[in-house]
């Protein structure tokens, strides 16, 4: 059977074609694409406001143009990666997934940016067509697991470990702390967030999960130096 054409809207039906769709249907859109440039600009422009006003130890000397290579190091990493792992494994299952940008949320974070230089993230959300427990929870777990894997992956290159303040180090600094902090947000139980759908899907795979993020806190001890 041929693949149906991938469509930028949402059209979970895929006329002509049995639901769900078993196979594996990989694609984007420009409107998926723009709402994610949208998203990453907001929010990194915001966390440049506030790593300009708190001046944190690993950041306090660096330049406008430094803060914002490193700003945009913690968006692509933590959140641009998070949103694709959740789109990717969603249309793994065949299910149709595309980011959106939440223009109240966006426009809420950078305002209290640069009003209050506060740190508040609330870009939207990556849509699918999931119904299921299972799926929901396989597409959930897929956000803070890949936070975890970036933060490990940052780790042996951070200033705590190479005893460096280069640049590199302290994005990958940024890298570690921001994706160690989603990745325990997410896995909160509650609401909307990633902790409570992996919870009711797999209650073993959570503990994995919680377990990871605990260990990586307390033997990489992220925030020292960088949120103070």
């Amino acid at each position: 059977m041929a693949e149906p054409p991938y469509y930028d809207v949402y059209n979970p039906s895929y006329p002509g074609y049995p639901q769900p769709v078993r196979t594996r249907r990989f694609g984007t859109s420009p409107v998926e694409l723009l709402h994610l440039l949208l998203a990453t600009v907001v929010l990194t422009t915001s966390i440049v406001f506030y790593l300009q006003f708190w001046q944190p130890q690993k950041t306090a000397d660096l330049e406008l143009w430094q803060l914002i290579i490193v700003a945009t190091g913690i968006v692509v990493t933590g959140f641009v990666l998070h949103e694709v792992a959740h789109k990717i494994t969603a249309q793994h299952y065949g299910h149709w997934s595309e980011f959106r940008s939440s223009l109240g949320g966006l426009a809420f974070t950078l305002l209290l940016a640069i009003a209050f230089k506060m740190l508040f993230g609330a870009p939207g959300a990556t849509w699918h067509t999931a119904t299921s427990v299972r799926d929901n929870g396989k597409i959930s777990a897929a956000g803070p697991f890949t936070n975890l894997v970036i933060a490990l992956i940052a780790f042996p290159f951070s200033g705590g470990v190479t005893g460096s303040e280069a640049l590199p180090n302290v994005i990958a600094d940024g890298v570690l702390v921001f994706n160690t902090f989603l990745a325990t947000f997410n896995l909160i139980p509650l609401g909307p967030l990633d902790g409570r759908k992996i919870l009711r899907w797999n209650p073993a795979v959570y503990a994995v999960l919680v377990v990871l993020t605990i260990l990586l806190i307390v033997y990489a001890n992220p925030f020292q130096g960088f949120v103070e």
